[in-house]
Formats: structure tokens, sequence, C-alpha cells
């Protein structure tokens, strides 16, 4: 199957059914949680790495179809304020140049992860070097650009700012296939309010997909901070 570029991924339909897939999206959960909560705090490594790793096992043309962290735009640059970008290339003026910046950012960061010819960094792939943290692979393009000496990180920092002061949001979801925005919550992670209403808004009419130590229960984990990183 061909590999999708964020464009056509977030135009292409084709929400997920329910039936069946819940129970393998599930079990890939709770197999990376007792991955991730076998080592120490503080030498577990990135959990939707895990998550994925699980994933592609269990369901390979699943995981293949998932593209991660692809950003996606809130708000007034594609028109009205509160209304949905279908991608970063709609945007108008000022804020559509600051869009594709963030977008430019994150193809570099994807040609990092999966080669020079690569559009979209899949739950296919094995061991991504992605960085924690609200950037991801954004975040390794800017650091990939640090290293070089280039001024990417003063750019994308720029170009969020930007976007920002036009009332618009741009988010990394952990995943999208079709309209619907995966979103893994894993031990110790929550949902934010903020979260919850733009990827609902986004994935309609589907919902997001929210694999969590509540939804997949019985996970030997909780959605909440503790002393052992949400590990039960």
């Amino acid at each position: 199957m061909a590999v999708q570029t964020p464009e056509q991924l977030v135009h292409g339909g084709g929400g997920l059914a329910a039936s069946g897939l819940k129970d393998v999206i599930c079990q890939a959960f709770r197999e990376a949680v007792d991955e991730h909560c076998s080592k120490p705090k503080g030498q577990r490594g990135s959990f939707n790495n895990k998550f994925y790793d699980k994933l592609r096992r269990h369901n390979p043309d699943l995981a293949g179809r998932i593209q991660r962290e692809v950003p996606v735009v809130f708000g007034g640059a594609a028109g009205s304020a509160g209304q949905l970008a279908a991608n970063l290339t709609n945007a108008p003026g000022p804020a559509g140049a600051a869009a594709n910046a963030v977008l430019a950012a994150h193809q570099a960061g994807v040609r990092a992860l999966a080669g020079p010819g690569a559009t979209a960094v899949t739950g296919a792939l094995a061991n991504p070097r992605i960085p924690g943290g609200p950037w991801g692979v954004v975040g390794l393009a800017a650091m990939e650009g640090l290293r070089r000496g280039a001024p990417l990180f003063d750019r994308l920092k720029f170009a969020l700012f930007r976007l920002m002061n036009r009332g618009v949001r741009v988010k990394f979801p952990d995943g999208l296939i079709g309209r619907q925005v995966i979103e893994i919550k894993g031990p110790g992670d929550t949902m934010s309010k903020g979260q919850a209403k733009d990827y609902q808004a986004f994935s309609k009419p589907d919902p997001p997909i929210v694999p969590s130590c509540e939804s997949c229960a019985p996970a030997n984990c909780v959605n909440k901070k503790t002393a052992n990183g949400g590990c039960k």
C-alpha cells in the first residue's frame, strides 16, 4: 500500500469500524504496559513506541495505516475562530506561511526518521527515535537542525508563536488514520479538556480512538500521576 501524504491522509476519510479493532488495539496496549512497567521508573523510554511495536506484531496492516504525530491546525487560520483546518496548507496569509513552516519542520523530521524519500512516520516503522515532549517528529527536526547549525528551531518557534497569536492551535496527535485521531494515554498520562474537545471535533463523525488504562481495562496501570509513574 502506498504511503499517503499528511494532506491525503487527513482528507481521506475511512474512519475505523469498531468491530474487532478495540480488541487488537487494547491487546497491544496492555502488552505495552506490561513491558513498560517491568522496567524501573526513569529507564522506561517511550510508551508510544512500545505500543506501536506491539500493534505492528499483531496487525501490521493497521499499524502501517497510522501516521504518527502529523501536525493538525485548529482555529482561525482556516477561517472563522474555532473552524477546523483540514490541513496546514489551507491557512491563508501570514498564518498560512507559519503553518507551512511547521509542516516543513515535520517533513524534515520524517525524512530524518524514515529516510530521504519518506512522507510519513507510520506505526509500522520499528524503533523510531521520536523524542519525548509536545513536538515529537517536529522536535526531532528542530534538534537535527540545531546539530547542523541551521536556524530551524528558531523558525519553528517563531511559526508556532505566530500561529498562537492569530488564535490558532497546532497539535500533534499520537496517530491519525483517515479522519480519526489516535491519542494514546499510557501509564500516568491523562487527556486534557482541550485535547478532548479538539480531537472530538477533528474526528467527527467518528470518535477519536483513545487506548488508555481505563478504556483497555484490565491493564496494569492507571491514568493519573503516581509514585510509580502510573504503573500498578
